[in-house]
């Protein structure tokens, strides 16, 4: 690689003669290839299959390597254990834990507080803020106190930091930056005094970005001592333990109060690197090295001396390291004894090796190293040799499945013992567990992996499973691979089992035993694979009438005819339907979990299933989590084929939240009665009723429950009287609701209300709030919303706008949710509203404004520029007199023409949604939602008149003289028919406005009355 590049650069140079003439381009090619043969000659013989592969990443070594390894040359550590050499090392040549100048690690040493803030920030990667913190603090002494030391000044600066994140209190900076330590009182804080291990979690925490835990029985509470330690950092500790950044002493004690060792602090910031690493833009690889080469360069008029390290990744990939050693000529760096040329500069890499802190020279062909690399420079700041070989070991296999993505074989070893790559197979019997089960294992292979026979590289993608083969291992990675041809007597006349897989395009048929035994390649010869001749020749039946071949599937039961070429001749074959109903519990890229109406979860991949819904195919991207569906499943012994989604029609959506306190429930009327009824309307409880008792009645699938755990219903009466409860109601097929699921709550509990964003939801029963970072339990009674449905704690993912109502334990402290509703945020930020004058209509295709003022957030920004809107067949244009069809809709002459009016345009991109001609309003008033007027409702629910007033509290409008929002008093506004109403920048029906929602409207003025343009929800 690096005489290529020499090349390149001589056939740069036109002029190499000394009287200036230029050379011919023959000469010049032959100088470039005399320069080749010597340079390969001086890197001596490249392995074939590195030198042809492409280099995957390349990487430099740190230009101060060599200073650090010098400077990590501890005395005192040299018989300390390999894990404190390693930790020692790692955070001394990232600049983390440095001890410049010094011969001694001192490990029994204490931390100090200020060198323990000092260490958690390096960790941080905040050297820049302490450091500037530090030099604004010295700027702003006296020449007589200003302090002369760098480690001082970084001190001052890791306080000041620690006291603006709050790390620490402004009193216990005040009392740090006292130039009179020994003055202070005992209570006070002393910057010198050894910091505790509960101090140096708390900070470390804080400073790494941990969210706090609050739910400490988990693991901190495990410790007998855990009582001693604050109760501010508990929480911060609990996220140390769960990152398994720091543990205890092993006899069930945590020591809060014990002085934090260097040893220690050394070993908890190793510990701590999956943190610290991304932190510092950096990450951690594995790689074996395959070979090294050395090579010189001198054609910028000095000398580079290179050392190129070609290591094969844990991805199978090919990387290269290199180190460089520069001489600078002329002689200006030469020792003054000798006038040898010495280095003028170079690069290195930090080593431990045998539990030593030496550089590159150490690493060898056949090592397996660990090392730390910048993710944007690719330079290399650390490594550690796990172990060295090069020895290639074989076994013989049969491949079960290639990944070619994770780049990766699924194999089982053969019991037979091979020596070496072209040894003869005699029987692949393969390696079992003492239970008789079958061996199973995952391994990653070489990018370049090779066949060991022809030393050509192997086509991994194109392995057959059940092709048995032999593996070569290095490093355990799979670097060769030598298929074995092992003969089997080909099988004759009728068979039959279960599809597995049928590819007439590739030609061949795979089958299962009838029994289904037979789903890996390794259990006997049940899974059996036959070929086409000519697919075209084949004759096929399906349920007992002539098919296409393709309509054969996996599940299948087939009977299969096998002519004397032991070819395919003709085939019939049934499905194995089965029907079941159920609920959808989570949907993922590819596959869905359905809850059966047993309460069974069934898995399905989804690759190629129809969905159905109101009698058409649709998007799988339609189904939500709490969609009721109807699945239609070719089941077989061991294969199951998910071919068909029902959604059964008639949304299941959640009607409503209620709140109250339980008082009987009537099985003979299947209702139940609350007092004091509240309904959860964003995020709030809220009266809809003056009656101090609500009747709700509750389906046939009515589920209770206290703690997490079902109770029968009727047992409610006896047992939880008089408790609080939550229950969600769905809406049946009319405009009634029925309540499906009750969750009682202990009355010792406070409830919590939260308004917040999901930040995380790293563990199977919680998530964490964003703003709040709380973290909140679910169970098997939390009542999830989400897309109006009811669904598991598991359908809540980060991001999820969420309103919580959550119950904080009365004896442990644990957050569980009781409720958790998700919801959209309509905002204004996506209301796509315009508003201009028609200058011509394209009639049922578009309609163009001379100029348009866009809403953004109360502004109408102006653009004097025409705009083109496309008309869809979803267009609704509203006049005065109502709905208007896109017939009348035209710009002709004429006493209903549409030309040279003004009209507002909601739009989804350039597609019309809406069109109003409600006149123009330039003023903003905000309120809530209290009341809506003017509409009337059937006797069976449905909206017969929409409402035509609104009424709103908490009021204000937009003063946009003085850029200030002022508060008016409670408001009452006619909604005209050509009003438009907003949500989720879609036109919704003022029926749809509920008590609580908090609007914007536009209107010509700012008084409490008159007309209502448009109205959007905000939240």
């Amino acid at each position: 690689m690096i005489f290529l590049k020499l090349t390149n650069q001589k056939n740069k140079h036109t002029d190499l003669s000394n009287t200036g003439k230029k050379l011919s381009e023959g000469i010049i090619k032959t100088i470039s290839a005399v320069l080749c043969t010597a340079l390969i000659s001086q890197i001596g013989f490249v392995n074939a299959a590195v030198s042809d592969e492409q280099v995957s990443g390349v990487y430099t070594s740190a230009k101060n390597g060599q200073a650090v390894i010098n400077n990590l040359k501890y005395t005192d550590i040299s018989k300390a254990e390999y894990d404190l050499k390693d930790a020692v090392y790692q955070n001394g040549a990232l600049g983390i834990f440095p001890s410049p100048g010094s011969t001694k690690f001192n490990p029994n040493g204490s931390i100090s507080k200020e060198m323990a803030l000092y260490l958690v920030y390096m960790a941080a990667n905040r050297a820049q803020d302490i450091a500037s913190q530090g030099q604004t603090l010295n700027d702003a002494r006296t020449a007589a106190q200003k302090k002369t030391g760098l480690q001082a000044v970084l001190y001052d600066g890791s306080l000041q930091l620690a006291a603006n994140d709050g790390l620490i209190t402004l009193q216990n900076l005040a009392d740090a930056l006292q130039t009179d330590q020994s003055g202070l009182d005992a209570a006070a804080f002393k910057r010198s005094t050894s910091v505790t291990r509960q101090e140096f979690a708390t900070w470390l925490a804080k400073a790494l970005m941990l969210p706090p835990v609050y739910n400490q029985q988990e693991l901190f509470n495990s410790y007998s001592d855990w009582k001693s330690a604050k109760a501010e950092n508990v929480p911060y500790i609990e996220a140390i333990l769960e990152n398994n950044i720091m543990s205890g002493d092993g006899k069930g004690n945590f020591n809060p109060n014990q002085a934090i060792t260097r040893s220690q602090a050394a070993r908890i910031l190793k510990n701590a690197e999956n943190v610290i690493l991304p932190l510092r833009g950096m990450e951690k690889r594995t790689a074996t090295i395959e070979e090294k080469r050395s090579t010189k360069d001198t054609s910028k008029g000095y000398q580079i001396d290179y050392n190129t390290y070609y290591v094969r990744n844990s991805d199978g990939l090919l990387d290269s390291i290199s180190v460089e050693a520069q001489y600078q000529k002329p002689t200006t760096t030469t020792n003054e004894i000798t006038g040898n040329a010495q280095v003028a500069s170079r690069t290195e890499i930090p080593v431990c090796k045998n539990g030593n802190i030496t550089n590159s020279s150490s690493l060898s062909t056949g090592d397996r190293i660990e090392y730390i690399a910048g993710l944007e420079d690719k330079t290399v700041y650390y490594a550690r040799v796990l172990s060295s070989n090069k020895e290639i070991g074989y076994k013989a296999a049969i491949i079960n499945s290639v990944n070619t993505a994770a780049r990766s074989i699924n194999i089982t070893p053969l019991k037979q013992e091979i020596e070496y790559p072209n040894q003869e197979v005699s029987e692949p019997k393969p390696q079992t567990y003492s239970d008789g089960s079958i061996v199973y294992e995952n391994k990653s292979y070489s990018n370049g992996v090779i066949n060991a026979l022809t030393k050509s590289k192997v086509d991994v993608s194109s392995i057959k499973p059940g092709s048995v083969v032999i593996i070569g291992i290095n490093q355990d990675m799979i670097v060769e691979i030598t298929p074995v041809t092992v003969k089997k007597e080909r099988e004759q006349g009728l068979v039959a089992g279960i599809v597995e897989e049928n590819n007439p395009q590739l030609g061949y048929l795979t089958l299962y035993n009838e029994d289904g035994t037979g789903k890996t390649p390794l259990e006997a010869s049940t899974l059996r694979t036959f070929n086409y001749a000519d697919p075209n020749d084949v004759k096929v039946y399906k349920n007992h009438v002539p098919a296409e071949l393709s309509d054969i599937e996996p599940g299948d039961t087939v009977f299969v005819r096998i002519d004397d070429e032991g070819a395919v001749s003709s085939i019939s074959g049934v499905p194995n339907y089965s029907i079941y109903y159920g609920k959808i519990v989570n949907m993922k890229i590819s596959s869905v979990t359905v809850e059966t109406e047993k309460g069974k979860q069934l898995i399905f991949n989804t690759n190629g299933v129809d969905v159905i819904k109101d009698g058409k195919l649709t998007k799988i991207s339609q189904l939500k989590n709490g969609d009721k569906v109807k699945l239609i499943v070719n089941n077989a012994p061991n294969i199951s084929v998910l071919k068909e989604i029902v959604i059964e029609g008639g949304d299941r959506l959640v009607a409503n939240v209620y709140k109250g306190i339980f008082e009987s429930y009537d099985d003979l009327s299947n209702k139940i009665m609350i007092s004091n009824p509240w309904v959860l309307t964003k995020g709030q409880w809220m009266k809809n009723t003056t009656d101090p008792f609500m009747t709700i009645a509750v389906g046939n699938n009515f589920k209770a429950f206290f703690g997490g755990n079902e109770r029968a219903a009727k047992t409610l009466n006896t047992l939880l009287s008089g408790t609080t409860v939550y229950i969600a109601s769905e809406k049946d097929y009319g405009n009634g609701e029925n309540g499906v699921v009750a969750s009682f709550i202990d009355d010792l509990d406070k409830e919590v209300a939260y308004n917040d964003k999901v930040y995380n939801t790293a563990s199977s029963n919680n998530f964490t709030l964003g703003k709040a970072l709380e973290r909140i339990s679910f169970d098997n009674g939390t009542i999830v919303v989400k897309d109006g449905r009811l669904v598991q704690g598991s359908s809540v993912t980060a991001d999820d706008y969420a309103y919580v109502m959550a119950n904080r334990d009365s004896e442990t402290g644990k957050l569980v949710a009781g409720v958790v509703s998700i919801e959209n945020r309509p905002g204004t930020e996506a209301v796509q509203l315009y508003r201009g004058r028609i200058s011509s209509i394209d009639e049922y295709k578009s309609v163009t404004l001379q100029s348009y003022a866009k809403l953004d957030g109360v502004n109408w920004n102006y653009a004097n520029t025409p705009m083109t809107f496309n008309l869809t067949a979803d267009t609704r244009i509203t006049d005065t007199d109502g709905i208007a069809g896109q017939g009348d809709f035209s710009s002709y002459s004429g006493a209903s023409t549409f030309y040279d009016r003004t009209i507002y345009i909601l739009s989804d991109g350039t597609n019309a949604v809406e069109i109003s001609t409600a006149p123009y309003g330039s003023y903003s008033i905000t309120g809530e939602v209290t009341e809506m007027t003017g509409g009337t409702t059937g006797d069976d629910g449905n909206i017969l008149k929409q409402p035509d007033g609104i009424a709103l509290r908490n009021c204000k409008y937009y003063d946009a003289a003085k850029h200030l929002w002022v508060s008016i008093k409670d408001s009452k506004f006619v909604l005209l028919t050509n009003s438009l109403v907003i949500k989720n920048n879609k036109r919704i029906n003022p029926s749809e406005l509920k008590k609580g929602d908090k609007i914007k409207v536009l209107k010509k003025d700012n008084t409490v009355t008159g007309d209502a343009y448009i109205v959007i929800v905000e939240e």
